[in-house]
């Protein structure tokens, strides 16, 4: 995997498996990250937290092979995975989803990581798709993919590759407060 974190953020990946659950899957990767990093799981409505310990922040995503968690000591955190497969479907409503990152969202794989860094920008402002208005006036967008930049600017973007995905995180430069 080619994601360059900063330190101190922990990461971890889990193959799903055919048939699997990814949601476990997901959960496994947190309590894999967690216990690196201290706290455990628990989930504030549908949005992941940490307890047991203040200052950190988790994430959790997951694609048709794997599903992934980041964790840190840091305010915000979000994190997606864009599966290439899932091309044609963004393709789609690329219109719709990134008409302000039109000018950037000229390949697939700059599709995947406008899309990826919006959802994972979403999850670090503790919104949802629909409630951070992806599908019409999202309050994150993507300025560059190189250099990785989004806003809103207290926001920082990494983004990275597997195999056959993207993969984006997004975090608050300002400390967690204890």
């Amino acid at each position: 995997m080619q994601l360059a974190l900063p330190a101190g953020f922990e990461l971890a990946e889990v193959a799903i498996a055919p048939g699997a659950d990814r949601h476990a899957c997901g959960r496994e990767a947190a309590a894999l990250v967690l216990a690196r990093l201290g706290g455990t799981l628990a989930y504030d409505g549908t949005r992941p937290i940490v307890v047991g310990t203040t200052t950190a922040a988790i994430s959790i995503t997951h694609g048709r092979t794997r599903a992934l968690a980041v964790a840190a000591r840091v305010a915000r955190l979000g994190i997606d995975l864009v599966d290439d497969a899932d091309d044609d479907r963004l393709a789609r409503i690329a219109d719709r989803f990134l008409a302000p990152e039109r000018a950037i969202a000229t390949s697939p794989r700059a599709r995947a990581a406008c899309f990826a860094a919006k959802e994972a920008g979403l999850k670090a402002l503790g919104l949802g798709l629909y409630d951070g208005g992806m599908f019409d006036d999202c309050v994150v967008s993507v300025l560059s993919l190189e250099p990785p930049r989004i806003m809103p600017g207290e926001l920082t973007l990494v983004l990275g590759r597997t195999a056959d995905a993207t993969l984006a995180v997004v975090y608050s430069i300002a400390t967690a407060r204890s």
